[in-house]
């Protein structure tokens, strides 16, 4: 698995991605902000989204701003895939 991310801020997303995401998404539960906190590696920046989703091989949040930005993102390398 290959990880790529433009930083824990993320990375803004295109108009047509947030509406995907938008339709995606609702707030983080309660029960998963430990996961969201885990997975964005700072508390403190974790803080700084109120939503987060999963989508094609990338971690997306909502920031307070109410923009999009790709977080993580991961690629599965395959037998085939070139290094």
């Amino acid at each position: 698995m290959v990880r790529s991310g433009k930083g824990k801020r993320g990375k803004p997303v295109s108009k047509e991605l947030s509406k995907i995401l938008t339709r995606l998404s609702g707030p983080i539960p309660a029960n998963r902000m430990k996961e969201a906190r885990a997975l964005l590696g700072d508390r403190e920046i974790a803080e700084n989204y109120s939503v987060c989703t999963w989508w094609a091989g990338c971690y997306y949040c909502l920031d307070l701003n109410g923009k999009w930005r790709a977080i993580e993102c991961y690629a599965v390398q395959g037998e085939n895939a070139k290094s």
